[in-house]
């Protein structure tokens, strides 16, 4: 028997599986993404990308399923904090490059790059609130109109995709159409 002492070991326990992941990626990603991804390819990939310093804090899980003739990694990072990160976004966007980096290394061939699906579940009181696109954090107060023109569209933008459990009620949750392991979890959360 497995024991469950935190909200980073639950998370891991049931969406490490990946019938429960690709169940939660299909209730709450658009239809069109949900019905292109080949569900059956689905596999956990080893690894982590988060800071040591935030381990405690949150745990991510790599995924990798095909889509068509793409390989598309599945990069998930579990929020556990009861309020979000003003730095959340460019967090990710951190991780998302080492896990590409990491993939290059594996594919020392490749001559593109994979799709990465950033996403963020987040179990706070509060509705999410902090920026989720890195160039939204980008100050260019005091910058000429034409200066601000010119580096705005030069800035990072890898928003991440957010499940945002404060905003859920039992019938949300339940028409997500989940198994009841993976909507016990959610309520749990």
């Amino acid at each position: 028997m497995v024991l469950i002492r935190s909200h980073d070991a639950l998370v891991r326990y049931i969406f490490g599986e990946p019938e429960q992941m690709a169940e939660l990626l299909r209730a709450c990603l658009p239809p069109a993404m949900a019905a292109a991804i080949d569900w059956s390819t689905l596999r956990r990939v080893e690894g982590s990308f988060v800071d040591e310093a935030l381990q405690g804090r949150r745990t991510d899980m790599l995924f990798e399923v095909r889509m068509g003739e793409a390989t598309v990694l599945l990069y998930t990072v579990f929020e556990h904090k009861s309020h979000d990160d003003h730095f959340t976004s460019w967090q990710m966007a951190r991780y998302v490059v080492r896990v590409v980096d990491q993939w290059l290394v594996e594919h020392p061939a490749a001559k593109s790059l994979p799709a990465v699906l950033p996403f963020v579940l987040y179990h706070g009181d509060r509705a999410w609130q902090a920026k989720r696109i890195p160039h939204e954090l980008v100050d260019l107060r005091g910058c000429e109109v034409g200066v601000a023109t010119f580096l705005r569209p030069l800035q990072m933008r890898l928003p991440f995709h957010l499940l945002d459990l404060s905003q859920l009620d039992e019938g949300l949750i339940d028409a997500m159409r989940l198994s009841a392991i993976s909507a016990l979890t959610l309520r749990f959360l």
